[in-house]
């Protein structure tokens, strides 16, 4: 699990999702969005959690 930050006016255009559990909720962005999505990142990206599955 990673968090980021992200200019507004790029994930605007994305819905929060559930992406894992139940309680797991973010954002699903197509790979073909990938190089404008790291073009809008703003810092550095963290690890949160590890998940296994």
């Amino acid at each position: 699990m990673t968090r980021c930050e992200v200019e507004a006016g790029f994930m605007s255009r994305y819905a929060v999702t559930q992406v894992g559990g139940r309680r797991i909720r973010g954002y699903r962005i197509p790979a073909v969005d990938l190089a404008e999505l790291n073009a809008n990142l703003v810092g550095r990206i963290q690890r949160v959690e590890a998940v296994r599955g």
